[in-house]
């Protein structure tokens, strides 16, 4: 098995950076500003964030000390052998779905619900829409949270 990088100070910043700007939980999809999944090295802001290397599926960060990364069960292995303690992992053949029901479970009601605009195409307003009725606040944020520079 592979030596796992110790990602906490970066969760630990964008926690911080979630906390500025009066968020409680952020999205972080394996898309880049064009959507797609072939992701140039300087936008792979979920594999700088978690370590996972695969080319598809949803981060959620809360500002409750949770994390999760959800993704398809071709992942399986290769996310459990690259997360590290600071994540739970979610297998599920629906990940968006798995993600908006993680949230509802998770989030405290009301919490503001956070993803950079460029990140979620428009065919994904239904998550949008899902997010309002579980937490009564999404936002889309026009700013970079997560610069994979820092």
């Amino acid at each position: 098995m592979k030596n796992k990088p110790d990602l906490s100070e970066r969760l630990r910043k964008l926690r911080h950076k979630m906390s500025h700007d009066n968020i409680q939980g952020y999205i972080i999809p394996s898309t880049d500003a064009h959507l797609s999944p072939f992701v140039a090295d300087r936008d792979r802001r979920l594999r700088y964030m978690t370590g996972f290397t695969g080319s598809s599926g949803y981060a959620v960060v809360l500002a409750t000390n949770e994390s999760v990364l959800i993704t398809d069960g071709r992942y399986e292995i290769q996310a459990d052998e690259e997360l590290d303690c600071s994540w739970q992992l979610i297998i599920s053949s629906r990940p968006m779905n798995a993600m908006i029901t993680w949230i509802k479970k998770n989030a405290k009601a009301g919490a503001r619900i956070a993803s950079d605009a460029r990140l979620i195409s428009q065919k994904n307003v239904s998550l949008r829409i899902c997010l309002l009725n579980i937490s009564g606040h999404y936002t889309s944020l026009r700013k970079l949270i997560i610069d994979t520079k820092v």
